[in-house]
């Protein structure tokens, strides 16, 4: 892998590109992904928007009432020891409601398919779910 040193114009860190990267349009990996420049940019987050029980165990125990499957319909995507945890979503949206009843795994493509479209379509489908 043949790779070329760039400067980045808007944050001016440097960064090594190889010519993929180049063909592919590929920018500043710091930028790219940060804040407004994310493809998921929905205004950002702050700890303060959660509720303080929203923490790594309570999630924990939403994946493991969900047997660690993604719950989107006909998703086939199981975690395991090796793989990426699952995404645990707010079913109403409101990130101070960590009701188990109001919580669901999902897997990173379509926990990101549902906060890109409309997640209150989802609700009736997933309490089913949740409250199961």
């Amino acid at each position: 892998d043949s790779k070329l040193s760039f400067l980045c114009l808007e944050c001016g860190n440097q960064w090594d590109a190889t010519p993929y990267h180049i063909i592919r349009g590929s920018g500043c990996p710091s930028c790219v992904r940060r804040g407004e420049n994310n493809a998921s940019w929905r205004g950002g987050y702050r700890k303060g928007d959660y509720a303080e029980m929203w923490s790594e165990s309570l999630k924990e125990r939403v994946r493991n009432r969900d047997y660690y499957k993604c719950q989107y319909p006909g998703c086939s995507v199981k975690q395991n020891l090796f793989s990426r945890k699952l995404d645990v979503h707010h079913v109403d949206g409101d990130k101070k409601n960590c009701e188990m009843w109001n919580l669901i795994s999902l897997c990173v493509a379509h926990h990101a398919k549902i906060e890109q479209n409309d997640p209150t379509q989802w609700i009736e489908y997933f309490y089913g779910i949740s409250q199961a």
